[in-house]
């Protein structure tokens, strides 16, 4: 988003909320990438319990049984 100089010195509360939505969009940007990566991990946590659950239920079917 780019104010030509004439409009800047025109519209300088304009151009500050042009800078300020700029400024917001990064923001959004970087949280957006953040939140991609913390869903990976809560993924990938998801499936390791899942295995570890099935595991565990293994063990304890094969416990139960052999006595």
């Amino acid at each position: 988003m780019e104010i030509d100089k004439k409009s800047r010195a025109q519209n300088p509360d304009l151009y500050q909320l042009d800078l300020d939505i700029v400024q917001a969009e990064r923001e959004k940007e970087k949280i957006e990438a953040v939140n991609g990566k913390v869903q990976l991990v809560n993924e990938q946590v998801e499936a390791w319990c899942q295995r570890i659950s099935e595991k565990i239920d293994q063990q304890f079917n094969e416990n139960i049984t052999s006595y």
